[in-house]
C-alpha cells in the first residue's frame, strides 16, 4: 500500500471491513495507524457509508480515552481510509489473559471506559459494540476505546433510511443487551451500559454471565457488595432498571 504523506506502511491486522496498517506520518514523523476499506467492499454503498461514518464519528469525539482520528481521505484507487493516532498496547481481552491485573487496576480500567462513554453519550453517540477486543490498554493500564464501526448518532438511529434493513442486529452476541439482540432499532445508551456490565462481570470473575449466573462477589471475594450491585444493575434485562447514565455509574 502507498499513501501520500505516509511512509513505512506495514499491514498490522484486519477486520471484517478493513485492513489496518501501521506507518509514519511524514510531516510530523510520528507513528500512526491507518484503516483502509477492503477491496471486496469497494462497490458496497452501505459498507462505504458505515466505514466513512466511523471516521466522522471519532473525529467528533475528543477524549483522552477514545482513539483520535487525525486525517481521512480517498486513495488513488478510490478506496476510503482514515488515519488514527498510534497507541502502543494490547486489547483488554489479551491483557486479561496475559497480565496480572490487580483489583485496583481493573476498577480504574472500568472508570476510564465509563468516562469515555459518558462523553460519547453526551455527544449523542452510542458505541453499540463495547467488548474487551475494542478496548486498547497500554503498559500503564490507560485505555482507549476503539472501533466505532457500528456506532451511531442518536438522531440517525431514528431515521429509517439509515438502517441497512428493518430489525437488523449488529454487535457482539455475548456482550449484547437483550434489546440489541432483538433489533438495532432498540439500542439506547443503556444498551452500552449492559455491555459494560458484561465486561465488568468478565473482568472481575473471569467468566461471562450466562443463564442463571452467580453474583460476581460469589466468584471473586474482592468484589465489594457495592460493586456487586452495580454490575448486577447493569445486567438487568429491562433497560429502564439499569443505571440512568455512564456518568452516574
Amino acid at each position: 500500500m502507498k499513501l501520500e504523506g505516509y511512509s513505512n506502511l506495514l499491514k498490522s491486522g484486519e477486520g471484517g471491513m478493513e485492513h489496518v496498517y501501521r506507518g509514519i506520518q511524514d510531516s510530523l514523523q510520528r507513528p500512526v495507524a491507518i484503516k483502509l476499506l477492503i477491496n471486496e467492499l469497494s462497490f458496497d454503498a452501505e459498507a462505504r457509508k458505515r466505514f466513512e461514518r466511523e471516521s466522522y464519528i471519532i473525529a467528533r469525539l475528543n477524549h483522552a480515552n477514545i482513539i483520535h482520528v487525525i486525517d481521512r481521505g480517498i486513495t488513488g484507487d478510490e478506496m476510503p481510509y482514515f488515519v488514527m493516532e498510534f497507541v502502543e498496547g494490547i486489547d483488554l481481552g489479551t491483557a486479561m489473559k496475559s497480565r496480572q491485573l490487580g483489583h485496583g487496576h481493573k476498577v480504574d480500567i472500568i472508570v476510564q471506559i465509563l468516562k469515555a462513554l459518558a462523553y460519547a453519550h453526551g455527544n449523542n453517540v452510542i458505541h453499540r459494540d463495547i467488548k474487551p477486543d475494542n478496548i486498547l490498554v497500554d503498559d500503564d493500564n490507560n485505555i482507549k476505546i476503539l472501533d466505532f464501526g457500528i456506532a451511531q448518532f442518536y438522531e440517525e438511529m431514528r431515521k429509517t433510511y439509515d438502517r441497512t434493513c428493518a430489525g437488523m442486529v449488529m454487535g457482539t452476541f455475548n456482550y449484547m443487551s437483550p434489546e440489541q439482540k432483538e433489533s438495532a432499532e432498540n439500542v439506547t445508551a443503556q444498551s452500552d451500559l449492559y455491555s459494560v456490565g458484561v465486561l465488568m462481570y468478565h473482568l472481575f470473575t473471569g467468566k461471562l454471565p450466562s443463564g442463571r449466573y452467580p453474583d460476581p462477589s460469589e466468584l471473586n471475594p474482592d468484589v465489594s457488595e457495592e460493586l456487586n450491585q452495580l454490575i448486577l444493575q447493569c445486567l438487568q434485562e429491562d433497560p429502564n432498571h439499569r443505571p440512568d447514565s455512564a456518568e452516574e455509574l
